[in-house]
């Protein structure tokens, strides 16, 4: 989505460029879900799988939450310092507990942020 934000049409996402977060990162975003976002949102924020991992395994040890990748990513962004400094207020929803045991064994493996 953040670039075909920047681009103005909707982008495909190559193959090799797809993420653990199946259930946000689509090969292309539908046209209507575009056209909303095109008119009213002013930008985002991408992060690594690897800082996803880290924020499920922050989740889980600080929060006592389990997170799915994909319902980690805004409190990924927000530990990592993507918010502009002037931010007052954010929220951040956290969703899942639809990751497979795999993965959330990777997550733990990746070790908590702080």
């Amino acid at each position: 989505t953040i670039r075909s934000l920047a681009s103005g049409i909707r982008e495909t996402v190559p193959a090799k460029n797809r993420s653990i977060c199946d259930a946000i990162v689509t090969p292309q975003p539908g046209e209507m879900t575009f056209s909303i976002n095109s008119r009213t949102l002013a930008g985002g924020f991408a992060v690594s799988d690897h800082l996803v991992l880290q924020t499920m395994a922050t989740a889980f040890k600080h929060l006592k939450l389990v997170t799915e990748p994909g319902g980690a990513v805004a409190l990924a962004a927000a530990l990592d310092g993507r918010l502009p400094k002037d931010t007052k207020c954010a929220v951040a929803i956290i969703s899942g507990g639809n990751a497979d045991e795999a993965m959330f064994t990777k997550a733990l493996s990746a070790g908590s942020l702080f």
